[in-house]
């Protein structure tokens, strides 16, 4: 979803290794780490840095709006340039998240999912969580459909893990992948073509906020992609470290 991903969906097998340390689950709800309202509310943004490619890191951003029926649109570009969105909803009692839209450059497309697809629980009240389930998906292209298809996907709390030596985070991880049935465009979705993504969620109670001395929950680390780039290349298609809230001019 990164929160970049464009029409190109989802995942299998874990391939990012972390090892869960001991500890009881967060009894903080989930919704107050990610998106963190009351913070981007305040007209604060998540800045960070892409080391996917360590030789040449570019500088990531994250911000997000509520909108009216309650659901919450996050944009990965510059604040604020609306080109990019994926829209998500906690009013389910999990983290959904429905649909792609990206109006970049020259391109003009999108992708939904129908039910959205559950990322994570309001809460950790135990020590395991997991869901899974299946999705139609539809590709549009400059507001015509061009594919349609079928993602199946699973999502998984993998624990407390120690993110850097001093933070401790809560990891999520979503696979997906995603058969396309009919339809092409130029763009790459075919019938009969899959693809696979994964996607991992680092949330920390403490990252620095920009003008204080206290830090405030967010979204630490997000890394993962297209699988099958990964496994030729050895590289993620994002690995964004969100270093603090940063306030808007």
């Amino acid at each position: 979803m990164h929160f970049g991903k464009s029409f190109v969906v989802l995942v299998a097998g874990s391939l990012v290794a972390m090892s869960p340390i001991a500890g009881s689950a967060s009894t903080v709800p989930l919704s107050t780490y990610y998106p963190n309202a009351s913070r981007y509310q305040a007209h604060y943004y998540l800045e960070g840095v892409n080391v996917a490619n360590p030789q040449a890191p570019s500088r990531s951003v994250l911000w997000f709006q509520t909108q009216r029926d309650g659901s919450f649109e996050q944009f990965n570009s510059a604040p604020y340039d609306t080109c990019h969105w994926d829209q998500l909803s906690w009013k389910t009692g999990t983290l959904t998240y429905s649909k792609t839209h990206d109006q970049c450059g020259t391109n003009n497309n999108e992708i939904s999912y129908s039910p959205g697809v559950k990322f994570m629980p309001t809460t950790l009240g135990g020590r395991s969580w997991s869901a899974s389930g299946s999705s139609a998906v539809a590709y549009s292209d400059h507001g015509k459909l061009a594919c349609s298809g079928t993602d199946t996907w699973s999502s998984q709390w993998m624990g407390p893990v120690a993110l850097t030596p001093t933070e401790t985070a809560q990891w999520i991880q979503n696979n997906q992948s995603t058969l396309w049935r009919s339809g092409s465009a130029p763009s790459g979705c075919a019938a009969g073509y899959r693809t696979q993504w994964q996607e991992n969620f680092y949330l920390v109670a403490n990252l620095p906020v920009q003008g204080s001395t206290t830090g405030d929950y967010a979204l630490a680390r997000e890394v993962g992609g297209n699988v099958a780039t990964f496994s030729a290349t050895g590289n993620w298609d994002y690995d964004v470290w969100y270093g603090s809230w940063n306030r808007s001019p």
